[in-house]
């Protein structure tokens, strides 16, 4: 009879010891993963917007550059929910709804061209005829600053058909501001390209795609709306048209929202010797993956619907 109790204790405190040790490996676990850093971009099928290129950290030093794919994939898919999510959980919608849009819904292989941080006098005309060799029409998302300093550039957008839509005035992180000074970000810009364009912006994206709620509020009482991106090949980093060319061939899919850059973002960057920031890259990449893209019969749309 002693042994029997002896032996059923010993059974009882081993199995609460057991559930001791799971429960605090449980939590060490879910305080490491809660502590990892988030990416900011990835090279990966359907890339979710990173940080905000003008006051992300350097970039670490560049893979090796791939060799573009001959061919996308032609397999609709639904874009994958960003890695770097905004405030406000991202959705389908406009800005009515208090979301983003991170896809076009325009049918089978339909896809958007989107450029951000022009307009630059270097940059955009070269663009604008790539664009034009290839009848392909796109969006800029353009920083006040520099509709202000490059207006004629900013015309040559407008004038060649593509859409302009509003990138704020000086490219901040939109939650370090008072919804005022979101305001004042969005509303100034909106009025330059108006003034400089002869047309008022339906469309906005936040600096690194983070939206806020203040940037959705203002944004329904301007009647913009929302617009992110489901493919970021990362060419702010200047990882080499090779690399962007072929990320840009591997993730996009139908509906993608394809994210580019035709200017840059600080004062720093545009007084940089030679005048203003190199997107050579980026325009190579374009002469390299559009052509591709066209073959494999992707058309282009822009984001101009909820």
């Amino acid at each position: 009879m002693m042994f029997s109790q002896i032996h059923t204790t010993r059974r009882l405190l081993f199995g609460a010891g057991s559930a001791a040790l799971l429960c605090a490996c449980g939590r060490a676990h879910v305080k490491g993963a809660a502590a990892a850093p988030p990416r900011t971009a990835s090279a990966s099928p359907g890339a979710s917007p990173g940080a905000s290129r003008g006051t992300s950290p350097t970039p670490s030093a560049a893979a090796p550059t791939p060799t573009p794919s001959a061919t996308p994939s032609a397999t609709p898919s639904a874009p994958p929910a960003p890695s770097a999510a905004p405030t406000v959980p991202p959705g389908t919608a406009g800005a009515a709804a208090g979301r983003a849009a991170y896809a076009v819904h325009a049918g089978p292989k339909v896809v958007a061209l989107t450029f951000d941080d022009g307009p630059s006098p270097l940059d955009t005309p070269r663009v604008l005829a790539l664009l034009r060799e290839h009848g392909v029409t796109a969006t800029f998302f353009m920083i006040g600053k520099n509709v202000a300093r490059y207006p004629d550039t900013a015309r040559q957008v407008i004038e060649a058909g593509h859409l302009v839509g509003n990138h704020t005035w000086s490219h901040p992180d939109l939650g370090t501001l008072a919804k005022a000074g979101v305001r004042k970000e969005i509303e100034r810009t909106s009025q330059t390209i108006a003034d400089v364009c002869g047309v008022r912006p339906v469309l906005f994206r936040a600096p690194g795609g983070h939206f806020t709620r203040n940037s959705y509020a203002v944004c329904a009482d301007l009647g913009l709306r929302s617009i992110c991106w489901n493919v970021d090949p990362e060419d702010w980093s200047n990882p080499g048209s090779g690399a962007i060319a072929s990320r840009v061939l591997g993730a996009t899919r139908t509906g993608s929202i394809v994210l580019n850059h035709d200017g840059c973002l600080t004062d720093a960057l545009i007084t940089a010797p030679g005048g203003v920031a190199d997107r050579s890259q980026t325009v190579d990449a374009l002469r390299a993956y559009l052509p591709k893209l066209l073959e494999a019969g992707y058309r282009f749309t822009v984001p101009d619907n909820p």
